[in-house]
């Protein structure tokens, strides 16, 4: 009887010493990792300030395109043919931790010009005002348009205008936009004219065209969440909060008029996940994402672990960056304070046409070991968008406050921490960056596309930004 009592209770202190050891081993908690970090300061900084606090990719370089006061709360923004930028301002967007008076109709659009052509705006004209947390623009030969909930507006008279006349004074209402729900961070958005004639929306299953029979609006499949982009070969690519990068491997409207799969949820070739399980690799510590405080929210060293606030989307198409960058996607991170890079695989490098994915590139980092193609050490940089301008590159649209979450998402922890550390004011700034590749040429101005001759050679320029403009206007009037 002696013998097994004694063994049993060397297996329990063997099993007990496991449990020791397997404590001592278990990764940090939350609460650990927050009461260890030494948190600095997010002070408001000034353009140049923040400037200096990015970190970017080796071989690139950030510019400031234009800032506070030519453009406050920016969300989204597109260009004219002559190259003047058209931005959305969500001004109305969370004026306090709680989005009081969200409703007041204090959202507009913005021309933004640059006069002396060095590539930084010098002025600023409203173009459309009186909104109500605008959310997306479009330039077109029709007009510009603009969704601002509850409407989808056309401004006809835009396409005339002189540039020392950029304002919208005949608009034609075309529609609902972005009515589903009163939450801003799942609406309708984007309004990306495609290669194939239509408009499409993320968060929607709707697209839009302008036909012979006038404007039409469309069935598609419901993609993504905030931000919308097409590549050369017109493949659509969108993002959710939590994951980097979807694509579509074929056009959604193969398996949605077919009866085998049109009923489906998930359809063969349409929301492929290109990155799962891509985590986000900032430069600061990151005690103010919403849930910092669940256990898997924060690396052992402070920083954000898996994404939260993807939000826009750019896939280069352009020749500034190189031959070697073309595909690429570069994916707004406005949690982490992060624009994200991801190597599309290529034609030569895919099994099928429908295998596409996708490669998450990162970069040395002296003090943190890795981190993402652009990031900054200061927590107000909230990138929301990222588009491929007429110059080939990747224009970075920053909404810049201490809060980006929603009042509909806010943790008592992070009403906790924003209040505690001065981030629900001061407001009323914004900024939009470029990011250029420092060895190469870059062009200040757009090629000319007034003639039927300038718009058919722009056909065969290496920046898809000034192919799709032409292309537009050829399909508007087709006549030779």
């Amino acid at each position: 009887m002696t013998r097994p009592l004694r063994k049993r209770w060397v297996a329990l202190g063997a099993l007990a010493s496991l449990g020791v050891a397997a404590w001592l081993l278990r990764p940090p908690s939350a609460d650990d990792i927050l009461a260890s970090l030494d948190v600095p300061p997010a002070p408001v900084l000034s353009p140049d300030e923040a400037l200096a606090a990015f970190r970017v990719a080796p071989g690139f370089r950030v510019e400031l395109v234009a800032a506070e006061p030519l453009v406050v709360d920016p969300v989204a923004m597109d260009w004219d043919d002559e190259g003047r930028l058209y931005v959305v301002e969500m001004r109305g967007f969370m004026p306090d931790i709680d989005g009081a008076g969200e409703e007041r109709p204090s959202g507009r659009v913005v021309v933004l010009e640059d006069e002396d052509g060095d590539g930084r705006m010098d002025r600023s004209d409203v173009f459309l005002d009186g909104l109500v947390l605008p959310r997306a623009v479009a330039v077109l030969p029709q007009g510009v348009l603009v969704g601002a909930p509850p409407d989808l507006w056309l401004c006809r008279d835009a396409v005339a205008a002189t540039p020392r006349d950029r304002h919208c004074d005949d608009r034609v209402r075309l529609g609902d936009y972005a009515t589903s729900g009163p939450n801003p961070e799942h609406l309708e958005n984007g309004l990306l004219p495609a290669i194939d004639g239509w408009i499409y929306n993320a968060k929607s299953r709707r697209r839009f065209r302008f036909g012979a029979d006038g404007f039409e609006v469309g069935a598609t499949a419901f993609r993504g969440q905030f931000g919308i982009a097409q590549d050369d070969e017109g493949r659509l690519f969108y993002d959710h909060n939590s994951a980097f990068l979807y694509a579509d491997a074929i056009p959604a409207e193969y398996p949605l008029r077919q009866p085998a799969t049109a009923g489906r949820l998930a359809k063969p070739g349409v929301g492929v996940d290109l990155a799962p399980g891509a985590e986000v690799f900032g430069v600061r510590v990151a005690p103010g994402l919403n849930r910092a405080y669940t256990d898997g929210s924060l690396r052992a060293d402070g920083r954000q672990r898996g994404p939260t606030g993807v939000s826009g989307i750019a896939i280069q198409r352009g020749d500034q960056y190189g031959p070697e960058h073309v595909g690429d996607a570069f994916v707004p991170e406005a949690a982490g304070a992060v624009v994200a890079q991801l190597r599309v695989a290529r034609d030569g490098e895919r099994e099928a046409a429908d295998d596409l994915r996708a490669t998450h590139v990162l970069y040395p980092d002296p003090q943190w070991g890795e981190r993402e193609w652009l990031a900054s050490t200061d927590e107000r940089f909230r990138p929301v968008d990222a588009k491929v301008g007429p110059d080939g590159a990747i224009w970075v649209v920053d909404m810049y406050r201490g809060v980006i979450q929603h009042a509909h998402y806010v943790s008592d922890y992070l009403r906790a921490y924003a209040l505690a550390h001065g981030l629900e004011t001061p407001g009323a700034q914004g900024r939009i960056w470029r990011v250029v590749r420092e060895d190469r040429s870059i062009a200040r101005r757009p090629p000319p596309l007034a003639t039927r001759a300038q718009q058919l050679a722009a056909l065969e320029h290496p920046n898809g930004w000034v192919r799709d403009r032409a292309q537009r206007r050829l399909a508007v009037d087709p006549s030779p």
